[in-house]
């Protein structure tokens, strides 16, 4: 059974968070890190997962501080049912 942050944690969006990343993409400072989040985002759309998520990795390996990779990691990390692991996610963005 999953206690009640962990719900929050996954279920509830991170709307002042997700809004900044979202209107301030020069936060990354590599551009491939960038290049690698859109690779990511693209096999998201046509279900590849892991290939999402391998993307989203060399991208939090190029540039640990940006955000964006953790967030959408989680997302994919929530669509396969893996809630640990996006939490995990989502606390590395906090």
């Amino acid at each position: 059974m999953f206690n009640i942050r962990l719900i929050i944690y996954l279920f509830i969006p991170l709307v002042v968070s997700i809004n900044f990343v979202y209107s301030s993409p020069s936060l990354a400072l590599n551009p491939r890190a960038v290049q690698s989040v859109n690779q990511g985002l693209e096999q998201k759309k046509l279900k590849n997962y892991d290939k999402a998520i391998n993307h989203l990795n060399k991208a939090i390996k190029l540039d640990p501080a940006y955000v964006t990779p953790y967030l959408e990691r989680a997302r994919i990390r929530r669509i396969r049912q893996e809630p640990l692991l996006a939490l995990q996610d989502r606390k590395s963005v906090v």
